[in-house]
């Protein structure tokens, strides 16, 4: 499991082919790096991210993930933004 950096991080981890019962990643670089695909994927997801977020768009995931058949399951918030937690 990882957050932010750490949430990429098990994103390329199950890219990799690493077999795991899954990969939670929090608010994780959602964009595949050049050269990668899901295709190795063993394990599921789990995302939880923010739709608001303008550096990761969630629909680059979800558009990859339907297309390489790979079980996930997308948790994502409206509005979540840190400049707007006081």
């Amino acid at each position: 499991m990882g957050y932010f950096l750490g949430g990429t991080a098990v994103l390329e981890l199950a890219r990799s082919g690493k077999k795991r019962e899954g990969f939670p990643a929090f608010h994780g670089e959602l964009g595949l790096p050049e050269g990668q695909d899901y295709s190795k994927v063993i394990g599921e997801y789990l995302i939880l991210h923010s739709i608001t977020d303008g550096m990761a768009p969630f629909s680059q995931l979800a558009e990859g993930l339907e297309s390489a058949g790979v079980a996930a399951q997308l948790l994502y918030w409206s509005a979540a933004r840190l400049d707007r937690i006081r």
